[in-house]
């Protein structure tokens, strides 16, 4: 009676191991399953990564030949680009590719603003893209700018405001490399921020602005004189009939005039921002690459400035 108890309680304790074990082989198996799953949607996010890259690259030589043969066959009285110029949206294997050509000088470059003429027209910008601002605060911001820019500039007010912050920080003192640095000058604020980073831009070398594709914001900041009537129709004006020299603008006095008019002012651009979407399944890309364009032996050429991957 007793070796047949025994016998049972063994049979017992068997299947209970089996058990057990089937259980730990089961668990195993589940997570080498999903280990093997995140492997491959990893390999293939890799995979896709990789491939809009290449075809991003494809769009950046789109861009390069249309800007090239822009100039290349410009005609005489005729503008020479007219942006911003979309690619067609490709699909190929799976993916689409787009891409479009904007015109980085129809922006305020901030690095302009070493030039006492640009100031006032900044700190006007400033109060065209926040009105409640008050002119002697839209300076005192714009003196920022020009401390945070300028070379050789030690210890400034500025500096010392920086220095109270958690966490501290100095000016750069060198040309923004980016208009995010904005946000790090004082007077800044995020909305100010916000309403102005659709119309200024940090390039590597002081430029003009393009009156064909300034927004009207900055065609506003240019002058007092400048009313929302006159900007309104110059803004019809450019779109009919965009402007292959400056003489175009003799019937907008008000803008020929301005203070910063016949200096700041110009119907072409060398600075180009193509914007490049790549869509593969669920997964996109977006890539931002800035151009020059420039004479190289009377002939023209694009070279890449910059490029950024996913944020300006």
């Amino acid at each position: 009676m007793n070796r047949q108890i025994n016998i049972t309680k063994q049979q017992g304790t068997a299947i209970v191991v089996a058990l057990f074990v089937t259980a730990l082989v089961a668990a195993a198996a589940i997570a080498m399953i999903d280990r093997l799953s995140v492997d491959t949607r990893r390999t293939m996010l890799i995979l896709n990564n990789q491939q809009a890259n290449l075809y991003a690259e494809g769009s950046i030589a789109f861009a390069k030949d249309q800007l090239v043969n822009d100039l290349k066959f410009k005609q005489p009285t005729a503008v020479t680009d007219r942006t911003p110029i979309t690619s067609p949206a490709d699909k190929i294997n799976g993916a689409t590719v787009q891409s479009v050509i904007e015109d980085a000088q129809g922006k305020v470059n901030v690095n302009n603003l070493t030039d006492a003429d640009y100031q006032l027209f900044f700190a006007q910008l400033i109060q065209q893209s926040a009105p409640g601002i008050p002119l002697s605060t839209a300076k005192n911001i714009t003196q920022g700018v020009v401390d945070w820019i300028t070379p050789g500039l030690h210890n400034t007010r500025f500096d010392q405001y920086y220095a109270k912050q958690n966490p501290p920080y100095r000016s750069a003192h060198h040309a923004m490399a980016s208009v995010s640095e904005l946000r790090l000058v004082q007077g800044m604020t995020p909305a100010l921020y916000t309403a102005l980073e659709p119309l200024v831009t940090a390039l590597p070398l002081k430029t003009t602005i393009n009156i064909n594709s300034a927004p009207l914001p900055v065609i506003m900041a240019l002058s007092p004189a400048i009313t929302p009537d006159i900007a309104k129709a110059f803004d019809q004006y450019r779109h009919e009939s965009p402007l292959a020299n400056l003489d175009g603008l003799k019937n907008f006095p008000a803008i020929q005039n301005s203070p910063i008019g016949k200096t700041a002012l110009a119907v072409s651009s060398d600075f180009f921002l193509v914007k490049t979407h790549v869509t593969i399944g669920d997964q996109q890309t977006m890539l931002y690459t800035l151009m020059m364009r420039y004479l190289k032996k009377s002939q023209p050429a694009v070279i890449i400035v910059w490029q950024s991957k996913g944020t300006l």
